[in-house]
């Protein structure tokens, strides 16, 4: 419950004080606090003192839509709408060049150069797993931050343990192998603070065994004292270093995709939770993914890759949506052999609750790299006693999306078996059928809960449109404080 929300609405909705203040006291609230309350609320309003460009440039502008219906952490169409405007105020200042061919320069050093500054290599407008900056001696730095599930929060052991193992992957898949972690979270202020402890020792028993220390963070309550609950909210992320890196950009035609067995990560632990499901939680305890990719990357073979991706962000629908925009191509996988791939009682669970297994995050790994190098990789894969297989392959398209030129699709395609290691030549031969694959507005509902939510958003066009225009206040907001510093 957060207290400064309600007694925001009860103002604007023109109570008078004291019917306020009774509406706060019938809370459980003591007078003397809802007093307190109130008069910072009417304080804060009025903005007194102030001058006119300064609390224009404070003050809130809504959009008038709401974080649940427009998309938002939903990892579907409208997350993508909303991570793409943040990208778009990220990279004013600091675009990434635009070439696709990175120098592998081997790292000697961890210094940024006489200057202290680095050169953005990936930014957030790439839509990848992590950032990268290059220093001035070549060196890739790589950052990644991800949030604990949500719906974890009760069980903070897990959450710590998922968020840790997910910000190590995104690390691992940009190329770079993890040096430190670091760790924020929030809870409500009737939380247990045993229940940070115990998200702590989740992330430190995924870090100490991997030996990637946990090495700085914040601790605070959500909201200070006005928000009530025990609700744990926060995030985790990871530094990695690289002499190589496999940003999604680098996906060219021509390509191929190969997939490994996922066994999924929080979200499957919640779906596991919240339907009766819970011996399917323990497919999910394992560091499986990151010790095959540790290896991956000390076996030369990565600078033959062209990029690494964690099949997590919507699913295998919402990771080759942004694969396809990112690097410009088309990009056909066969379904079949995709489900192939996800752990037997994942699958079941998955089929059994009539879920979709395609816009759900499953975590396997997917390598995309020449064809020249298929067999090297699957044969890396098999000595490692990992399963996996071809899933797909890329195409050069010829799209026009939204101004974006060559912004590529997404394809189904049947007919191939899993054993077939030939199916390229048959690439726009007309064969084989191909269905395009949409984005849909949120992942795979998981939850009873999703299943109602799923049923009601904004529209997506009107979606974009409102982001657009906040985006504009955002920037013209950014631009007057930046001249002004």
């Amino acid at each position: 419950m957060d207290l400064e929300e309600i007694t925001r609405r009860l103002l604007h909705m023109g109570l008078e004080q004291n019917d306020i203040l009774n509406h706060l006291i019938k809370l459980g609230l003591s007078n003397e606090f809802s007093n307190a309350l109130l008069q910072e609320i009417e304080n804060c309003e009025s903005l007194a003192g102030m001058n006119e460009e300064i609390k224009e440039l404070i003050r809130f502008d809504p959009t008038g839509l709401q974080a649940g219906s427009a998309g938002l952490g939903s990892r579907g169409e409208g997350d993508f709408t909303i991570h793409h405007a943040i990208a778009r105020l990220c990279s004013s200042a600091s675009d990434s060049p635009g070439d696709k061919e990175i120098d592998h320069t081997s790292v000697k050093s961890t210094s940024l150069g006489d200057d202290g500054m680095g050169t953005p290599v990936i930014t957030p407008i790439q839509q990848d797993d992590g950032g990268v900056i290059r220093t001035k001696n070549g060196d890739f730095i790589i950052v990644s931050v991800d949030g604990l599930h949500s719906r974890l929060g009760h069980w903070p052991f897990l959450a710590g343990f998922h968020v840790a193992r997910a910000c190590i992957r995104d690390v691992l898949v940009m190329g770079g192998n993890p040096i430190a972690l670091f760790s924020d979270i929030h809870i409500g202020t009737n939380g247990d603070p045993a229940s940070i402890l115990e998200y702590t020792a989740g992330i430190t028993t995924v870090g100490d065994t991997l030996k990637v220390p946990l090495i700085a963070g914040s601790t605070l309550r959500i909201g200070g004292d006005l928000v009530l609950g025990d609700r744990l909210s926060g995030a985790a992320g990871c530094i990695g270093l690289a002499a190589v890196i496999t940003p999604r950009k680098n996906v060219e035609p021509g390509d191929v995709l190969i997939m490994t067995k996922g066994s999924g990560g929080g979200t499957i632990s919640a779906t596991a939770i919240f339907n009766e499901k819970g011996k399917v939680l323990e497919e999910t305890l394992n560091l499986d993914f990151i010790k095959f990719t540790l290896k991956l990357l000390d076996s030369g073979i990565i600078p033959n890759i062209h990029a690494l991706t964690d099949v997590t962000n919507g699913g295998i629908r919402g990771d080759l949506t942004e694969i396809s925009t990112t690097a410009g191509v088309d990009i056909i996988f066969n379904p079949d052999i995709f489900l192939s791939l996800i752990n037997p009682r994942v699958l079941k669970m998955l089929e059994s609750l009539n879920i979709d297994p395609l816009g759900i995050s499953i975590d396997s790994l997917l390598i995309i790299c020449p064809r020249s190098e298929k067999e090297i990789v699957l044969e890396f894969i098999s000595r490692n006693k990992m399963d996996g297989n071809v899933i797909g392959y890329v195409e050069t398209t010829n799209v026009n999306r939204d101004g974006d030129p060559g912004g590529g699709r997404v394809f189904t395609e049947y007919g191939w078996s899993d054993s077939d290691r030939d199916f390229e030549d048959r690439q726009g031969s007309g064969q084989l059928k191909r269905i395009e694959l949409t984005p849909l507005f949120r992942e795979s509902p998981y939850t009873l809960i999703k299943s109602v939510v799923d049923k009601d958003h904004t529209n997506p066009d009107e979606v974009k449109l409102r982001i657009e225009k906040a985006l504009e206040r955002s920037e013209k907001k950014k631009q007057w404080m930046m001249r002004r510093l």
